[in-house]
């Protein structure tokens, strides 16, 4: 899940009357995915099914929302909303112009913000699960109040749109969703009843755990737990529906701590039945990270570990322990960045990590497998060692990252499986221009292309629209042969090309 996600309550009255609002919905989309179609890229601003691409057209900061914003169906949401448009071909889409710059093709489905710091669009079954910021005035408060989310659902032709969510949660909440056995649950770490006393931007760690289920036209909300320091739910980018996952994927995973003594639980999460405890009153302290390849992250005592098994979690020496250094947030160690490895067919169970080392001003990449660590030279050897190396996340044996290279952002890849030599150099995927706000670089991906937010080369530059780029070797190149992007969806009405303007 790409990544991820924060809310709070509203008043009775305005839940009561949302929700009968939301009952019907005026638009209904003719054709669509087949239901057994594969997913790709769920969690982020755009999402894959079949050959369907929904997306969130343009990026909006928490900061602009005012108390009346993001009403469904207003003519400003519009520009900002959920959309969907037929693929047609590798890397391509149907946005043949209209001669103003809006693409044919694009189709609205949900007037509300989808492009935000939290976007988070997933596919389960027929249903598109999406957040959208939410405002309102709390009792106590004079002024407005931004920074909640909804969690809300929709058909993929969409009908049937639904707030899901009984209360909003506050923005420091953090979520996961997950497709089960034909059931589509949201895993919602974060605090519910907000109050006058309760700080917009709460960092409080210790939070509740909420599971949203939802089934066909069903859909129901229970507790698992509170006072938890953290957790970890199985993320599914891609889903095959004829495909099952394994047991350990059915479980939300967290911890909870008190007097200095730290426990790691897990419950199913298709109920809300009994806690199963894996590490009891350790004076180490737990931190979930994710659950990945069968298996699950955590670290204790800042030393990353993982486990395939409910009984190796008490048992140090059953666990894959790597090495010390690999810990993002340790400032000592002089990581800076990491990301774990995808398992996939025909590789080790635990192929391990890939690390981003700052030693003195100078970045090195390296290989940890969970026993030792191979320094990957040629992957920044094109590169000023003092530049800043940021990965955003891998595809089979790809790497793909960034570098601030002067005024620019380059996204490459590197296959960090090839031998490491100057023959095998990473391979430059896009290099964004100084245009481009960096707030709203959210990097998303599915099976073939990578997406961000920024400015098309149109008038005004009201909005920073959705474009993609793709992760081979992009094809599309300008006159000074740098690659270009492609944006997606339906341009506002005074984004006009500079042509047409200038005619």
């Amino acid at each position: 899940m790409k990544k991820k996600k924060f809310l709070w309550l509203l008043a009775l009255v305005v839940i009561c009357t949302s929700c009968l609002l939301f009952a019907c919905s005026p638009i209904k989309l003719g054709g669509g995915p087949k239901s057994k179609d594969t997913v790709y890229g769920n969690g982020g601003a755009a999402v894959v099914k079949g050959d369907y691409l929904y997306f969130a057209n343009a990026f909006k900061n928490y900061e602009e929302l005012g108390v009346n914003d993001n009403k469904y169906n207003d003519d400003s949401t519009k520009s900002y909303g959920i959309y969907r448009v037929k693929l047609n071909g590798f890397g391509t889409v149907d946005i043949s112009d209209d001669g103003k710059g809006t693409p044919r093709g694009a189709e609205l489905l949900v007037p509300l913000i989808g492009g935000y710091a939290k976007s988070g669009l997933y596919i389960g079954g027929n249903y598109l699960f999406y957040t959208t910021p939410y405002t309102v005035n709390l009792s106590g408060q004079s002024s407005v109040t931004t920074g909640y989310l909804r969690f809300e659902r929709v058909k993929l032709d969409g009908t049937d749109r639904t707030v899901l969510s009984e209360n909003a949660f506050t923005k420091d909440c953090d979520y996961n969703i997950n497709h089960i056995d034909g059931t589509t649950y949201i895993t919602i770490f974060g605090t519910k009843n907000p109050s006058s006393s309760n700080s917009d931007n709460n960092q409080n760690t210790s939070k509740d755990i909420y599971t949203i289920w939802s089934k066909d036209g069903s859909y129901g909300e229970h507790k698992i737990t509170s006072s938890a320091s953290s957790f970890a739910t199985y993320a599914q980018e891609d889903i095959y529906y004829n495909k099952s996952i394994n047991d350990i994927n059915k479980y939300i995973y967290y911890t909870k701590s008190a007097d200095s003594k730290y426990s790691l639980y897990r419950k199913a999460i298709s109920n809300n039945g009994n806690e199963e405890p894996l590490i009891i009153n350790s004076s180490e302290e737990i931190k979930l990270i994710t659950v990945k390849n069968d298996r699950v992250y955590f670290k204790q005592d800042n030393v990353l570990y993982s486990c395939a098994s409910k009984n190796n979690f008490d048992d140090i020496n059953k666990r894959t322990k790597y090495t010390s250094a690999v810990i993002a947030d340790d400032a000592t160690s002089g990581i800076t960045d990491y990301v774990i490895l995808e398992d996939t067919a025909g590789t080790p169970i635990d192929r391990g990590i890939i690390a981003v080392r700052n030693d003195n001003s100078k970045y090195s990449v390296a290989h940890y497998n969970g026993t030792s660590a191979k320094a990957l030279t040629s992957f920044a050897n094109h590169h000023d060692s003092s530049k800043q190396i940021n990965i955003i996340f891998t595809k089979g044996s790809q790497i793909f990252y960034t570098i601030q290279d002067d005024e620019n952002k380059i996204l490459y890849s590197y296959d960090y499986t090839l031998p490491d030599s100057e023959d095998n150099h990473s391979v430059v995927i896009y290099n964004f221009s100084s245009s481009v706000d960096e707030k709203s670089i959210t990097f998303d991906y599915d099976n073939e292309r990578v997406f961000f937010f920024g400015k098309v080369d149109y008038s005004n530059q009201k909005f920073d629209y959705l474009q993609f780029a793709l992760l081979e070797e992009n094809p599309y190149k300008d006159s000074e042969n740098k690659s270009v992007a492609n944006y997606i969806g339906k341009l506002d009405a005074g984004d006009i090309k500079k042509e047409e303007e200038d005619k």
